[in-house]
């Protein structure tokens, strides 16, 4: 089932991405993934990050972080290349990210880099 997000860089750029596999995701995040949940606009948004990524050293995703504020713990950050796709359906399937999340996103993202 292919599922439509961003892919956010750790230079905070975003662009819209689609993804058809959990090999895509891990692509996209150069490696294992870890999830956070977020919302945005009132729907449910899922970050796919690098469960790996502070180990490795990967950069601070400082743009990422901030959208996670509340849902991570103070003072941890995320570190890599990002994915943001939508919540999950009843049967636990991932969902495209709603338009307007995007868009709440987006213009998040604009304010902090």
């Amino acid at each position: 089932m292919s599922v439509s997000g961003l892919f956010i860089s750790t230079s905070g750029n975003a662009v819209k991405a689609t993804f058809d596999s959990l090999a895509d995701y891990q692509r996209a995040v150069g490696g294992w993934i870890e999830c956070v949940e977020i919302e945005a606009a009132g729907h449910e948004a899922t970050i796919y990050l690098n469960e790996e990524g502070k180990m490795w050293s990967l950069d601070k995703n400082d743009a990422v972080t901030a959208l996670a504020a509340g849902r991570i713990f103070e003072g941890d950050y995320i570190a890599g290349d990002v994915a943001i796709v939508g919540g999950v359906d009843s049967e636990g399937d991932t969902l495209s990210l709603h338009p307007d999340a995007a868009t709440e996103i987006l213009d998040r993202l604009k304010q902090l880099v």
